[in-house]
């Protein structure tokens, strides 16, 4: 959902949801998962592992270590990182420890910003997630992650919650497959990133057009995703596996049109929002502003897209940061998944060993 300003998190609903079924009391709530983001409501499962002793992950060591003081001599992080592990989305929508402004703690605080990989997509266990490893290292790691979340929302969760947190640093995890747009998304009052239903997520806002609902991006994706059966060439195409294929070689270099006469309007639209370099560019330089006038460090951290077993980079996109100082926590094939592209649990180590390695580097003293 998205509130009054914009900002993409899960519902209120989602938390009560997950808490019940953590807590045994799954009977009492009975939702409708069919249009829900099962990837927020299956959250239980990764969480209820750590009841057992069979789970030996960093975070899950952290927290027995934890329940085994008296609540009366735990830390201010150590009590949020037992509410955590009982309520995993806080009561602001996200996965993560309670947004507590008046945690007054010693340890560093951290505001991630991301997507997908922020949130701890693929993770074996989600808390195996680079988050949840600074998160046990002892980092205060408020983790704003969402699955589909782009520069646009990273801007608009830095403006809500930098003055509020006060992080230490504000981490921007930019993902090279996705965050890269020449369209730039203004963030608009309780209009979604994506609509969730039973045909995935669905982008609500392409090329920098929002949709109203949910049955019109659904619409518009089956317009553009599948052969429009609009002349003889595309139904001839549409017949066969080898056909499909030929016609989509066609499209990507522009010698058939994709698009119905339906959204000719549209893409008329798109082409003047369509800009030159990427916009991001200017989300992540305000991000920085932010950052500094409030205090706080700001680390860019750019993630590669996998893409035929080979690694993408910043390098090869012209004018991505635009001369903003960035790093590249991970640059081998093998820590990602290649089933679908996020990192796996050996990834998700390397990451939180680059950012603990920079804030405990010179870094911190500048």
């Amino acid at each position: 959902m998205a509130d009054s300003e914009g900002v993409f998190r899960a519902e209120p609903e989602a938390s009560l949801y997950i808490q019940k079924h953590l807590a045994g009391q799954a009977e009492q709530l009975s939702p409708d998962l069919d249009n829900a983001n099962r990837e927020v409501y299956g959250l239980e499962h990764h969480y209820s592992i750590l009841k057992t002793d069979s789970f030996n992950g960093l975070f899950a060591q952290r927290l027995r270590q934890i329940l085994a003081k008296d609540s009366a001599d735990r830390t201010a992080l150590e009590k949020g990182i037992v509410d955590y592990s009982r309520c995993p989305i806080n009561s602001d929508g996200f996965r993560s420890i309670p947004f507590d402004s008046s945690c007054q703690t010693k340890e560093k605080k951290i505001l991630l910003l991301g997507d997908s990989f922020t949130w701890g997509h693929s993770a074996a266990n989600l808390t195996n997630s680079f988050a949840d490893i600074l998160l046990a290292k002892g980092y205060v790691v408020y983790n704003t992650g969402v699955s589909g979340a782009d520069p646009a929302q990273y801007l608009a969760v830095a403006k809500r919650y930098s003055p509020l947190l006060k992080p230490d640093v504000v981490i921007v995890n930019f993902f090279l497959g996705n965050d890269i747009q020449y369209y730039p998304r203004r963030v608009t009052p309780f209009k979604p990133i994506h609509y969730s239903c039973n045909a995935g997520n669905l982008l609500a806002c392409p090329n920098g057009i929002y949709f109203n609902n949910m049955q019109e991006a659904y619409r518009f994706v089956v317009a553009h995703y599948r052969i429009p059966l609009q002349n003889w060439f595309n139904k001839l195409c549409s017949l066969t596996a080898t056909g499909t294929r030929l016609w989509i070689a066609l499209r990507n270099n522009g010698l058939v049109n994709s698009a119905p006469n339906t959204y000719s309007g549209y893409w008329k639209l798109a082409d003047m929002l369509k800009q030159e370099q990427p916009a991001c560019h200017a989300e992540l330089s305000e991000i920085k502003q932010l950052a500094a006038r409030h205090g706080a460090k700001f680390l860019l951290l750019a993630i590669p897209e996998l893409v035929k077993d080979q690694l993408n980079s910043p390098e090869d996109i012209p004018n991505l940061f635009n001369g903003l100082h960035y790093l590249q926590p991970v640059n081998e094939p093998q820590l990602y998944k290649s089933t679908d592209g996020h990192y796996n649990d050996a990834g998700q180590w390397r990451h939180a060993f680059v950012i603990d390695s920079v804030l405990n580097s010179s870094f911190w003293e500048h």
